[in-house]
C-alpha cells in the first residue's frame, strides 16, 4: 500500500527507458526518454541493469560524471538510483533522452541532493523546500511523521498513532543517504499476532523517501497489524490555515464523491458517520483528520 502525504503537487512518472540496455559485467548504458508534454527536472530514476558486483561504480551522462545511490530492488538486486531532468515532449518530434553510462570505478565525491541527519531522537530529511521530522528512537508507539517544514520554513503538524497491541521493538534507520534521494525506513513489532488467520507476527514497515525539489513526501506501508491500529498525521496543527486541498490516491473516504468507498461498521475505528459527515464537509480545512482506506 502506498499512501503520499501531499504538502502540493505530486508528480506522476511518466518517464520511460528506451531501446536495449548494452550490458557486459564491468559496464552498460542505458537511455532514458520522456514522451509526455512535461519537463522533469531531477526525478529520480531506477535503471533496470543490476549493478556488478564488488566492485566500485561511476556513472556518468554526457560525459561528466553524475552522482548515483545504490538502491536493492525488490529481488535483492543491487540497482544505481540517478537523477534524469528532460524537456518536455513536443508533438511530431523526437522524444527527448538522456543516457547514462555505468562502469566500474572510484567515483566522485558530490554533496548530497537531501540532507539526512539526526537531531537528539529524531531524524530529518530536508531537501531545501521542505523537510519532514520521523522518530529515530521510541519505547512507545509513534507516528512515522511527527512534523513537516513548509518552504515559508514554518514547522507545522502533529503525528498520532493508536496501537492496538503493545510495542515489542522500534527500529528506524537511514535507507537512502542524500545523494540522490533521502529515505528512512521504520519497523514496528508490536506483542501479538494478526492476519487472516491470526498467525502473523503483527508487524509494520514504514519507508519515508523524500526527492530534491518536491514538496511531498512519499510514504510506502507494509504491515500486518490489528484493525483498531492506525496512525495520522494532521498537517494543520500549529498553524493557522484557511483552506486545504485534500487528494486521496487510490480512491477511500477523503471525499464525499467517493463515500460508497466507506466501510459498513465504523465501530471498530471509533468513528459515527454523522461525525465524518461533518468532518468531510466542504471547506473543512482539517486535513490531518482524513482517513484513507486503500
Amino acid at each position: 500500500m502506498i499512501n503520499q502525504l501531499k504538502i502540493t503537487a505530486v508528480a506522476i512518472n511518466a518517464i520511460l527507458f528506451l531501446g536495449t540496455v548494452q550490458s557486459l559485467q564491468a559496464h552498460f548504458s542505458e537511455t532514458v526518454v520522456n514522451p509526455v508534454s512535461r519537463e522533469y527536472v531531477d526525478e529520480v530514476v531506477l535503471l533496470r541493469e543490476p549493478l556488478p558486483a564488488s566492485a566500485g561504480i561511476v556513472v556518468r551522462s554526457a560525459g561528466s560524471e553524475v552522482p548515483f545511490q545504490v538502491v536493492a530492488d525488490a529481488a535483492g538486486k543491487m540497482r544505481a538510483a540517478v537523477l534524469v531532468s528532460l524537456p518536455a515532449a513536443e508533438r511530431n518530434a523526437e522524444w527527448p533522452a538522456q543516457t547514462f553510462d555505468v562502469s566500474t570505478g572510484t567515483p566522485a565525491e558530490f554533496a548530497p541532493r537531501v540532507n539526512v541527519r539526526r537531531e537528539d531522537n529524531v531524524y530529518i530529511m530536508d531537501n531545501g523546500v521542505i523537510a519532514v521530522v520521523v522518530p529515530a528512537e521510541a519505547d512507545e508507539p509513534v507516528a512515522p511523521v511527527q512534523a513537516v517544514r513548509l518552504p515559508s520554513g514554518q514547522v507545522v503538524g502533529n503525528g498520532t498513532i493508536q496501537a492496538g497491541l503493545p510495542l515489542k521493538s522500534f527500529s528506524s534507520k537511514i535507507t537512502g543517504d542524500g545523494s540522490v534521494f533521502g529515505e528512512i525506513t521504520l519497523e514496528y513489532r508490536f506483542d501479538g499476532m494478526s492476519g487472516p488467520a491470526q498467525d502473523i507476527p503483527a508487524y509494520a514497515r514504514v519507508r519515508l523517501q523524500l526527492s530534491p525539489g518536491h514538496h511531498h513526501v512519499r510514504v510506502t506501508e507494509e504491515h500486518a497489524v490489528t484493525r483498531d491500529t492506525f496512525w495520522e498525521f494532521a498537517l494543520t496543527e500549529h498553524w493557522e490555515a484557511q483552506n486545504a486541498q485534500v487528494e486521496i490516491f487510490g480512491g477511500g473516504a477523503g471525499r464525499s464523491s467517493n463515500r460508497s468507498m466507506w466501510p459498513r461498521d465504523f465501530t471498530p475505528l471509533g468513528y459515527e458517520r454523522e461525525a465524518l459527515d461533518r468532518r468531510y464537509a466542504e471547506g473543512d480545512p482539517r486535513l490531518g483528520l482524513t482517513l484513507m482506506w486503500l
